[in-house]
């Protein structure tokens, strides 16, 4: 072969190994955005299309760098790698003109990867999609968003970080391939569209190291995306690698996150007329804070994602699993969660009337805008006592205007009815009394006033099937021919028996119930025990009793534990 003819066919063979070798990597690392041409982002065909995404992993390495919140709290090689590589860049302009906007600007939370989400791949990073308002109200302006993105590219050319993801590209690759695995032919699309009423949105999961488990929900137009990070840490062969939460949690985290996403938007267009409505916010205000919710328009919309997310686990894992998502949500102090869930139960019924979530919207602000006409709304409502004498409860009244206290309860069989009205505030522990060894209540408590009667969510109890509480300080008298024992009980008991310890066993000797005492009495009992012999020693005790059911033909006596003892001694000859 001739000199020129070998040199032509080494440059035509080394172009096509060029085009072979980027068509491959093309081909792994497909596009998950429908701006781009060319993209470094694995992904899958399945439902939920899962990738890695360079321009989350960048803002996610930044975000970590200014001690962002919510981050990973996991150890693994791949977070030691991060911080070896680019924390050394930490006098970066770019960190700290990032650090201030997070901090200052409100560009938080899911904004500044939404931010990066309307982009091309860094270096360039190119605006291909036109800032939304939120971005760019948040990130300080067009010029302080346009003066960030100058120094964001710097950054990533001054660390190479592309030339740092291609490295760790299997990496990447290993965690999608795990997660399509877990996920698996999880319905999770046509649930969230069938819900919302929209099926002309693409639906993307793009896992992230280094954020937590919770992540973050967004969009950019009608691309919804699920920034998702890591359950927990396994260790091979000296190897510690992040792995994601297992199929049913991943799937839940999945409906929750594009709820998000399909929520937001409507929120954030409405947020005039929501800031109306901040009232609602201010018995909440300071508990939400530490959770990184500082307005009311963030705080109703966790509301009512929380709220759908609990249809969801209802519909598909059962009142118990539904009852303990509630429970939690409460606990974190989401204290209109039972208004959200009975607004929601009218969208879900009424499906023929309200085709989208986006036409529900309007009942959901007047159902708010009602809930301003009340009161303040009472909160930390707990149940502090339950046992077969009454259920005892706790509350925190928050409103100063005028009105009626009112307290509700509901059980299995009947509907909310009030138990207990008064026009007197400044009790915030009440007592019911009324309940049945057994039975399940639920309890809300209400502020009525000139605008209408707000309810605190639910609060529930069971009254277990305990033994009663023993009588104290039993008193004897002896007479001719008997012993008088004699004490006083205000509890709830069926009535008493008298025992006598014989022999290492206590044997009864004689029961009275309640319906043999004078009510009136002063709650003084008497139980007289005739033909008492007095020539020997005696030890005496009383127990309290009730009776409960075992089944539906077998009852049994559960005693209290013993009073104090009374010692006789016999007479001496």
């Amino acid at each position: 072969m001739h000199r020129k003819s070998k040199n032509l066919f080494i440059v035509m063979f080394c172009v096509a190994c060029i085009l072979v070798s980027g068509f491959q990597f093309h081909s792994t690392y497909a596009t998950t955005s429908t701006h781009q041409s060319l993209d470094y982002s694995y992904t899958t065909k399945k439902q939920v299309s899962i990738s890695s995404d360079p321009r989350i992993e960048l803002i996610s390495i930044m975000q970590m760098m200014i001690g962002a919140w919510p981050m990973t709290e996991l150890e693994f090689d791949y977070l030691h790698d991060v911080q070896g590589t680019f924390f050394q860049y930490y006098g970066h302009p770019a960190i700290e003109m990032f650090s201030f906007m997070w901090y200052n600007y409100g560009f938080s939370q899911e904004i500044p990867s939404t931010f990066m989400l309307h982009l091309s791949n860094p270096p360039e990073l190119k605006i291909l999609t036109p800032f939304t308002k939120e971005i760019t109200d948040k990130g300080g302006g067009d010029r302080n968003l346009n003066d960030f993105l100058v120094l964001l590219r710097d950054f990533a050319k001054q660390t190479n970080f592309i030339g740092f993801y291609h490295q760790h590209q299997g990496f990447y690759q290993e965690c999608v391939e795990q997660v399509e695995k877990k996920l698996g032919t999880k319905n999770t699309i046509p649930m969230l569209e069938d819900y919302f009423g929209f099926s002309d949105r693409s639906h993307g999961m793009i896992l992230v190291p280094l954020f937590s488990e919770i992540g973050y929900g967004t969009h950019v137009d009608k691309n919804y995306f699920a920034l998702v990070g890591p359950y927990d840490v396994e260790e091979k062969k000296g190897d510690k690698n992040p792995y994601w939460a297992g199929p049913d949690d991943l799937h839940k985290q999945l409906l929750k996150s594009f709820s998000y996403a399909y929520i937001n938007p409507l929120l954030f267009d409405r947020k005039t007329d929501i800031l109306t409505t901040a009232k609602l916010f201010k018995p909440i205000s300071t508990q939400m804070r530490y959770q990184k919710i500082v307005d009311w328009q963030s705080c109703l919309t966790e509301h009512i994602v929380r709220g759908v997310s609990q249809s969801f686990t209802l519909q598909e894992y059962g009142p118990e699993e539904h009852i303990n998502q509630r429970n939690q949500d409460i606990q974190s102090f989401y204290v209109y969660i039972d208004y959200i869930g009975e607004w929601l139960r009218m969208y879900e019924n009424h499906r023929n009337v309200y085709s989208n979530f986006e036409k529900f919207y309007p009942v959901i602000f007047n159902s708010i805008r009602q809930l301003c006409e009340c009161p303040l709304i009472p909160t930390m409502v707990s149940v502090e006592n339950v046992s077969e004498n009454g259920v005892q409860i706790a509350w925190k009244d928050n409103t100063t205007e005028p009105g009626a206290l009112l307290i509700y309860r509901k059980t299995l069989k009947k509907d909310y009815e009030i138990i207990h009205q008064t026009d007197l505030r400044d009790v915030s522990v009440w007592t019911d009394p009324n309940v049945t060894i057994g039975e399940t209540y639920w309890y809300q408590i209400a502020i009525q006033g000139l605008g209408g009667t707000i309810r605190s969510y639910a609060v529930r109890a069971t009254i277990p099937s305990y033994p009663p509480l023993a009588p104290e300080n039993v008193q004897y008298e002896k007479e001719e021919n008997s012993l008088r024992f004699f004490f006083s009980y205000s509890y709830k008991a069926e009535g008493f028996t008298l025992f006598e310890w014989d022999n290492g066993e206590k044997r009864p000797l004689q029961s009275i119930s309640f319906e043999d005492f004078d009510p009136e009495n002063e709650n003084i009992y008497t139980i007289i025990l005739e033909e008492h012999d007095s020539a020997s020693d005696h030890l005496f005790f009383v127990c309290s009793y009730i009776t409960v059911s075992k089944s539906s033909s077998k009852k049994e006596r559960l005693y209290s534990s013993p009073s104090n003892f009374i010692q006789i001694e016999g007479v001496k000859p």
